[in-house]
């Protein structure tokens, strides 16, 4: 009889080949493949004690909640030492699950006579963990069937994933949080949504969960907003999105979403909604008030938008920091993309990233918006107030020489009436072209320098300096 060839070992989660040869823990490759074996559920928590044999303390579960007590598998001593029984938890980790605690009524303010709580702090410890990795795992499939890259159609490197990422939500981070669309100061440019819960180490306040635009028309921006929050789902996608994983969330069975997840009439695209599903386009927008916000850059080009929005939404659903919460509504949406990359987009996610150029100019762009935003409020100040103070002060103090520096924005608002005349005013006006940096970093240098050279020289008028 021929010889039965045994199996080799290996390591439940690595998959590297295990022994047990010797050499148990030490610091070399046979040391760290030894084969070790782990409980599932630990033996203390029934009461028993693997290293304390022959000692009995309370148990924390009478019965296993998963129906795997005494149950093993086998690792190799690098996973099992150094990976499971080390999990990381950072202070944003400990922070959340603390939430989740004491949302599920589990927080003590002393402790008990009993141990139910803590045997229930385990189990959602255990649910938060399994649904981490289950969305995690749903997220890289997603991406996986898109044919994901980093490199993109002009063979030009895109940034790494979490390296553009952070810098998105640290850019628009200056920019103003907008509850309404008419709250809007520009007609043009891309809409950045946050959602409430949804966080990141990325977005600690709010991390993105859709990026948009209006791609085939100009000066429709706000247009385009008020269609997410007060339209119809044939009219947004994303309210198509939003409204069938609210129907799925109370009612899996819905008739409105059979007889599969996007073939039902609400999710199908002009399908009009039933007497069933109609109340939920009021319900969409209700949740949009309650538990959204946006913030909005502006592009004025057409083509230059819809191409930084494709770059944005691949460059932000490609990063694994900004995964969605264990309790985002997405996880009910049809689309696995939307499911898959944590945001409510399935369009342009897995294309092509933003490159460190595509990075600067977006940053040049959420400057100028920046701009526009102050400027639009402090507007009637430069506009009706401050001429008039000027107009007073230069006549009670007989000047006859005026400077005045300032971005182009902004002198085009302050030179409008003529409050210095009979005076003379030299104007400098800085500029920052297309490509050439962040204006929100280089005009307040450019106008510090101005300033300095003019104070050094006495005062003397430089070709710098401009008549209006």
């Amino acid at each position: 009889m021929p010889r039965k060839t045994e199996v080799p070992e290996t390591c439940a989660l690595c998959g590297c080949r295990v022994h047990r040869f010797g050499e148990y823990a030490k610091p070399t490759v046979q040391g760290r493949s030894h084969a070790t074996e782990h409980h599932f559920i630990p033996e203390r928590f029934f009461g028993r004690s693997k290293n304390r044999q022959g000692t009995q303390r309370d148990g924390i579960f009478t019965a296993c909640p998963w129906g795997f007590e005494g149950k093993t598998a086998v690792y190799c001593y690098e996973c099992h030492e150094e990976l499971i029984h080390n999990p990381i938890l950072l202070p944003d980790d400990v922070t959340t699950f603390a939430e989740l605690i004491r949302q599920n009524g589990l927080n003590e303010t002393e402790k008990p006579a009993t141990r139910e709580k803590i045997a229930s702090r385990i189990q959602l410890f255990h649910s938060a963990i399994a649904t981490g990795l289950k969305t995690l795992l749903r997220r890289q499939q997603a991406l996986a069937e898109l044919g994901h890259t980093c490199i993109n159609e002009s063979n030009r490197m895109c940034m790494h994933s979490e390296n553009g990422c952070e810098s998105v939500h640290r850019a628009l981070e200056k920019l103003p949080l907008s509850l309404k669309p008419g709250q809007v100061p520009f007609s043009n440019g891309l809409y950045f949504f946050y959602e409430k819960g949804e966080t990141s180490s990325h977005g600690p306040l709010g991390r993105i969960v859709r990026i948009g635009n209006h791609p085939r028309s100009d000066d429709t921006l706000v247009r385009r907003l008020r269609q997410h929050y007060s339209g119809q789902k044939n009219g947004s996608v994303f309210r198509k999105f939003l409204g069938g994983a609210l129907i799925r969330s109370l009612t899996p069975n819905s008739p409105c979403l059979m007889p599969t997840p996007g073939r039902g009439h609400w999710e199908r695209q002009n399908d009009d909604a039933c007497a069933l599903c109609a109340p939920v386009e009021e319900q969409v927008s209700s949740l949009l008030r309650a538990r959204f916000t946006f913030r909005c850059v502006e592009v004025v080009d057409r083509e230059e938008r819809n191409r930084l929005e494709e770059l944005l939404i691949a460059t932000i659903s490609a990063c694994n920091e900004c995964a969605p919460s264990a309790t985002w509504l997405g996880h009910q949406a049809y689309s696995s993309v939307v499911r898959g990359c944590g945001m409510w987009n399935s369009q342009s996610v897995g294309g092509a990233q933003l490159t460190p150029e595509d990075l600067r100019r977006f940053e040049e762009l959420v400057g100028q918006t920046v701009n526009k935003w102050h400027l639009r409020a402090t507007a009637t100040v430069w506009r009706h107030v401050l001429p008039s103070v000027l107009t007073d002060y230069i006549s009670r103090n007989n000047i006859d020489q005026v400077f005045v520096a300032g971005s182009a924005q902004y002198v085009s608002v302050l030179s409008r009436p003529r409050w210095w005349e009979p005076a003379d005013c030299r104007w400098f006006v800085a500029y920052v072209g297309r490509g050439n940096g962040n204006p929100y970093e280089i005009v307040p240098r450019m106008l510090g320098e101005a300033v300095r050279d003019l104070l050094g020289s006495s005062l003397t008028i430089s070709s710098k300096w401009i008549s209006l």
